[in-house]
């Protein structure tokens, strides 16, 4: 598929954003409307095995059923006459986040939690409706830019995502389903009846680790990694991060509970104990100790409103500013005067 061909009619093929083993992403005009949308291809030769014909097929599904604005937005979904399989979404410009903590550290522990609470606004409605992402990490959860706003959080890659509610199996028997570093131990062991919501809520655990961190809680050859995830304890995050509060340590180690029993049930029950924990004011550096400083996105975004909110403060006293002196020399006068009548 070349660039500038028109497929499906009206979709301009422009640029390669991203290539995979199964197709390509790429940003292209909608000539219809006169927009810029990104465009996931499926090769003909892979849409035609079932079980990836199926996981297209469901991906789009799955991002139509959901209402948040943190899952891209699907424009349209169909395949060529060539067999190819394409999906026209919302195109995305900024960084994910493990592109963020590559450039710039580990994140402050706010920005942290707020970029994690939104990418539980998608997960907690996806929960709800029976779907398990099953694959999530930083690099599929993407801060997005928009123009005037400070960008916001969007949930990427429901490639391999699991309904609960039946349907046809999406992976293949004896394959892992998910990226290894990222998954529970009940994934690892291919416990298929055991992977529902709290696999996911394990991710978010992981990644909320590994943004405040900079590593991943377990490491090492892959076999070496998979049988610590499912025998060793986590690491305590305020071994390295002891601006952490004891409350939000705990948090993250009810996430990365061995058995799925003992975490939260679903994205749900995790937001709701964020948001508890944020009310309480337990989101911040503990008193004494300094923040690791980090420019991210979000950061930016907030202190630019707060210079907007400062900028017009000044405005409103600057009246008063300029006032304030010459009443001070009224007074020394009226003293003066007073002085000279009572000497007299």
């Amino acid at each position: 598929m070349r660039l500038g061909t028109t497929i499906a009619g009206k979709l301009r093929l422009e640029r390669v954003i991203g290539r995979g083993a199964m197709g390509v992403v790429l940003e292209a005009t909608d000539l219809s409307l006169g927009r810029r949308v990104a465009v996931k291809l499926i090769l003909p030769h892979h849409a035609a095995d079932p079980q990836l014909r199926g996981r297209f097929i469901r991906e789009a599904r799955a991002m139509t059923r959901l209402a948040t604005e943190h899952v891209a937005r699907v424009f349209e979904v169909g395949e060529l006459d060539d067999g190819m399989l394409f999906l026209a979404m919302e195109l995305l410009e900024g960084q994910s986040l493990e592109q963020l903590i590559q450039s710039g550290g580990p994140l402050p522990v706010v920005d942290a939690v707020e970029l994690l609470l939104e990418a539980l606004d998608a997960v907690a409605e996806a929960h709800h409706l029976g779907l398990v992402h099953r694959d999530l990490k930083p690099s599929n959860l993407f801060l997005s830019a928009r123009p005037g706003k400070a960008p916001i959080l969007k949930v990427l890659d429901f490639g391999i995502v699991k309904d609960s509610g039946g349907g046809a199996k999406l992976t293949a028997t004896g394959t892992l389903p998910g990226t290894p570093a990222y998954m529970a131990p009940e994934q690892i062991a291919l416990q298929e009846d055991l992977i529902d919501a709290r696999a996911d809520v394990w991710a978010l655990g992981v990644t909320l680790f590994e943004i405040l961190t900079g590593a991943l809680p377990w490491n090492g050859p892959i076999n070496v990694m998979l049988t610590r995830i499912r025998t060793e304890a986590p690491p305590r995050v305020r071994a390295t991060r002891p601006d952490v509060s004891h409350e939000l340590e705990s948090i993250l180690e009810r996430c990365l509970a061995k058995h799925p029993a003992q975490r939260y049930a679903n994205g749900g029950e995790l937001r709701a104990a964020l948001r508890e924990l944020a009310s309480r004011g337990l989101v911040r550096s503990e008193r004494g100790i300094e923040r690791q400083a980090a420019a991210t996105e979000i950061s930016v975004a907030r202190r630019g409103r707060a210079r907007e909110t400062a900028a017009t403060a000044p405005a409103e006293g600057a009246g008063r500013g300029r006032l304030l002196p010459i009443a001070l020399l009224l007074l020394t006068l009226l003293l003066g005067v007073g002085l000279v009548v009572a000497l007299r």
